[in-house]
């Protein structure tokens, strides 16, 4: 019985630890999964809600960590593939319950991207927010 939970995904050209807002109840995207199927407009869960939101203080954990050098900012979406359906099994599972759960977006690290321009993250500064999150978010 955890009292928050937090889920955690890479995403590619990002450089800032970015705070989703809403789950959306569809998978939607030209990726095939391992087993080579290819998702278009597929509900999640029907009959459940079509969006959820974070219960996660999204603004005031960007602001937070912002204001502690660490780069962040809210993202309104997880995108329509895996990250999106974590979060929103994840906010359908806490879904009226007094649990806070949310999804946070990383950028990939600096070693992934090495030798290439593409937007990462020095593994230091990551785990520093992720630090300032678990902080803020035990002080209530």
């Amino acid at each position: 019985r955890p009292d928050i939970v937090l889920s955690f995904g890479q995403a590619g050209g990002r450089n800032a630890i970015e705070f989703e807002r809403i789950a959306i109840n569809m998978i939607d995207g030209d990726q095939k999964d391992n087993a080579g199927a290819v998702y278009r407009e597929c509900v999640i869960e029907p009959g459940s809600p079509m969006a959820l939101l974070s219960t996660l203080p999204v603004r005031a954990l960007a602001e937070h960590l912002s204001a502690n050098e660490v780069p962040a900012r809210v993202s309104n979406t997880a995108g329509l593939y895996v990250c999106n359906e974590l979060f929103y099994r994840l906010q359908l599972a806490t879904f009226r319950s007094t649990v806070h759960s949310g999804f946070i977006h990383v950028p990939l690290v600096d070693e992934q991207v090495a030798g290439k321009q593409v937007p990462s993250m020095s593994f230091d500064m990551m785990k520093r927010g992720v630090t300032l999150i678990l902080e803020k978010l035990a002080k209530g």
